[in-house]
């Protein structure tokens, strides 16, 4: 194989950084006659000596990412959906309700200690003589104790976590867990107080360790519910910390308590009716509730 290499000139290519360029033909064995020798070019590329005056000042050029970050996400039912997104107006008209300091769940002070020094459960008559000095008139609610919160988290995950499917003969591994027959009130009322206590007796990942109030908050604003329903959680929670129960407390408000259920009131009703005998009708008695002088409801 011989080699001829010729010189090429660089300035009739559209390239301005090639310096040289060289062609030569190649020969060697082929089948056919060639009528040319096969012609190959080698390039030669050199950049041009950066200035100061050249190079961009980096105070004066926009930061790129690397990536591109990705669009922030937005609500489903927005921005061209007619139904309105949630805001603060649309909160429960309970959360304007103005509570004094002394009886408001949401400003209760720490607890006297916080070291995660593990104890056995007090006593119930000791946890009720503590929550009813935590409650006393006059006097700011203090927070529960933690070691206590966090004996009642324990208890609330094991409850809803919920029995074993397998049995000791067939082995209880691997097996799930029963499904909780509970109502569907009883169960969000279950998670409300996992998920404050989560937050009151978390030291690292939750930024509001021994905070009643700050987790209360937190709390609900995870459910979707604004001031109301924080203090009906933090109810909930002080009274399932002294007695592993769940306060029948309506998260809905009073609407759909029976009048009824004042005894006052019920007999009040009783001798209304009686004194109506055989002249007892639906108006008479919507009449006698409506009128302020017989009754103030």
């Amino acid at each position: 194989m011989s080699k001829a290499s010729h010189a090429f000139d660089a300035s009739a290519t559209e390239d301005p950084f090639i310096t040289s360029t060289q062609c030569f033909p190649i020969t060697g064995l082929t089948s056919e006659s060639p009528s040319s020798a096969p012609a190959a070019r080698a390039f030669t590329w050199k950049l041009p000596k950066a200035t100061v005056e050249e190079v961009d000042d980096e105070d004066d050029r926009l930061s790129t990412y690397t990536f591109p970050a990705p669009e922030p996400t937005r609500p489903f039912c927005a921005p061209f959906s007619s139904v309105p997104s949630p805001t603060e107006d649309s909160d429960d008209p309970c959360d304007s309700i103005d509570i004094p300091e002394a009886e408001d769940e949401l400003l209760a002070t720490s607890p006297s200690h916080v070291d995660d020094y593990p104890r056995p459960l007090a006593p119930r008559p000791f946890l009720e003589c503590m929550h009813e000095q935590a409650m006393r008139e006059g006097v700011r609610r203090q927070s529960p104790n933690l070691g206590e919160a966090k004996a009642a988290l324990d208890c609330v995950q094991r409850f809803l976590r919920g029995e074993l499917r397998g049995t000791d003969l067939f082995g209880l591994h691997d097996v799930g867990y029963k499904d909780l027959d509970i109502s569907a009130f009883t169960r969000n009322r279950l998670i409300g107080i996992q998920t404050m206590l989560n937050f009151y007796v978390t030291p690292l990942e939750s930024g509001t360790y021994s905070q009643w109030g700050a987790s209360t908050r937190l709390a609900a604003h995870g459910l979707g519910c604004g001031k109301y329903c924080a203090r009906v959680l933090a109810a909930l929670v002080r009274q399932f910390i002294v007695t592993r129960e769940v306060v029948d407390v309506n998260p809905y408000g009073e609407w759909n308590d029976s009048m009824l259920s004042d005894e006052d009131l019920a007999n009040d009703i009783r001798l209304h009716l009686q004194s109506l005998g055989k002249e007892i009708t639906t108006n008479k008695l919507v009449d006698y509730l409506n009128d302020p002088a017989e009754f103030i409801g």
